[in-house]
């Protein structure tokens, strides 16, 4: 099937079927190895596997850099790992050691769109207090999970709570009262479900899938024993919300956790134990224009 005005214009609440066989269809297009090349997530493959500590940590990073085109995300980390560099050390191993004046002096002038030296100076400090405390991120995240999570609903009540723990320890870090306007927007605060937490559950996807029928798997599945991949929840940009109200998958005009669990819950019909196997259709339609 080929991307046209017609197909794009189809729509689950008349159509399920023809909505379903569709993306099964651009799933085969747009879920192959060339896709890791031009997405950030490259970034994250110069570490996997000889130093998975470490691409946890690039991962977490670039998905809260996610703002704007591929290829600037992808140039501003690069620029940022630049600074970070160690002859003698891994990036885990750098950010549990490193002094908050020389991380000053290492990021001076360094920025990305409302992210400023200082706020990257924080979550750096940030992400070395939690590697020093817990082990690793992964540690940090399931602190008050018990058992692996297996549905969506346990996971957005863990994830809150992961962000709740971030913007804790990023504000002692800050030795602030209130987070900056770029560290607020890496960590949203609020009500549990007023924010969708985009970009965490962004990495939690990397960090979660895995692609057995493709060499390298796109996403990295890190965590697997952790979260399961059923329990995966879409990260709900502008982008992606834009497209599920085109073709149907949700009528809601608020970019919440509330919508981004109703278009998961559809994805979850076409694939349950992997629904978000479907997020390379939106990125691709992204990067597809229609034929006339």
């Amino acid at each position: 099937m080929t991307i046209t005005p017609e197909t794009i214009s189809l729509n689950y609440q008349t159509q399920p079927k023809a909505v379903a066989s569709f993306f099964e269809e651009m799933l085969q297009r747009f879920k192959t190895p060339a896709f890791i090349i031009s997405d950030p997530v490259s970034i994250v493959h110069r570490y996997h596997p000889q130093d998975t500590a470490s691409a946890e940590v690039v991962a977490l990073i670039t998905c809260l850099m996610a703002y704007g085109q591929r290829p600037a995300i992808i140039k501003a980390v690069e620029t940022l790992l630049y600074r970070l560099s160690s002859p003698t050390e891994n990036l885990t191993t750098f950010l549990q050691h490193v002094s908050a004046k020389e991380l000053s002096e290492r990021l001076e002038g360094w920025y990305y769109r409302f992210y400023t030296a200082t706020d990257m100076q924080y979550l750096l400090l940030t992400l070395g207090t939690l590697l020093r405390t817990y082990g690793s991120l992964e540690q940090s995240f399931i602190l008050n999970v018990s058992t692996p999570i297996q549905t969506p609903t346990a996971l957005s009540v863990a994830t809150y709570q992961w962000n709740q723990l971030l913007r804790s320890t990023l504000l002692c870090n800050s030795n602030s009262p209130s987070l900056s306007y770029g560290c607020s927007y890496m960590f949203p605060n609020g009500a549990f479900n007023t924010s969708p937490l985009k970009r965490l559950y962004l990495f939690l996807k990397w960090m979660v899938r895995w692609d057995a029928d493709i060499s390298p798997s796109i996403d990295l599945g890190y965590w697997q024993n952790s979260i399961s991949p059923k329990a995966l929840i879409i990260p709900l940009d502008t982008h992606v919300h834009t497209q599920s109200l085109r073709f149907g998958l949700t009528n809601r005009k608020s970019k919440n956790l509330e919508t981004a669990l109703e278009i998961t819950s559809i994805l979850s019909n076409w694939c349950p134990e992997d629904p978000l196997i479907f997020d390379f259709v939106f990125m691709g339609i992204g990067t597809s224009k229609p034929t006339t």
